[in-house]
């Protein structure tokens, strides 16, 4: 079976002495004291909530109601939607291995 990956935008934004990240298609949050931190949080919350998603058996139900993209393979590079200035952001794909639409 070819792995499938989604495709989420998480940004971070210094606030105060931490940087407070957010996956902007699913709403979750995190923060880190360094911006590197703040990434690799809310990646992890982020695989988290799709792992609680696909226990409760509600994933492939929560990610059509999202409009998510799916991409089978290796993902090709995109390019990330506007952004305030003081907001750094990176486009992620996440490895889904269970949490897939058929």
């Amino acid at each position: 079976m070819a792995s499938k990956s989604i495709i989420v935008t998480l940004t971070a934004k210094r606030e105060g002495k931490l940087y407070v990240s957010k996956c902007l298609e699913l709403g979750t949050a995190s923060c880190g004291s360094s911006k590197e931190e703040a990434f690799n949080n809310i990646q992890e919350a982020t695989l988290l909530y799709l792992n609680t998603l696909e226990e409760l058996g509600i994933c492939e139900e929560t990610l059509a109601t999202l409009g998510m993209s799916l991409v089978a393979g290796e993902p090709m590079q995109q390019s990330l939607s506007r952004v305030p200035k003081d907001t750094f952001a990176r486009v992620a794909f996440l490895p889904l291995m269970d949490c897939v639409p058929a």
